[in-house]
């Protein structure tokens, strides 16, 4: 995990959540403290549309994921390989509607 941790922090981007620091508890847990994400992560986020019968425009999905690969690509071009990706794990940032 520290390894991960150096690595988010040496290495940002505007589309991968800041890294701020890493620790373990007594009991030897790890943790990783990164930045306030102020929007939804995606799973959050589709489970609210879901329920209230919306769903995603061309736009936003597009959007969605073009921020993921974006993202993704970063981390890959960097040697990091995220090891849990999935929509809790995906922060979504608001985009301009140009």
């Amino acid at each position: 995990m520290r390894q991960e941790a150096m690595i988010l922090k040496n290495y940002p981007h505007p589309l991968v959540i800041k890294f701020f620091d890493s620790f373990k508890d007594k009991n030897d847990n790890s943790y990783i403290v990164t930045e306030y994400a102020e929007s939804s992560d995606l799973m959050k986020d589709m489970q609210k549309r879901f329920e209230q019968g919306e769903k995603y425009s061309d736009k936003e999905s597009q959007n969605i994921i073009l921020q993921f690969c974006l993202g993704l690509l970063h981390m890959q071009k960097n040697n990091f390989i995220h090891r849990d990706i999935k929509p809790s794990n995906i922060f979504l940032v608001k985009m301009s509607e140009k």
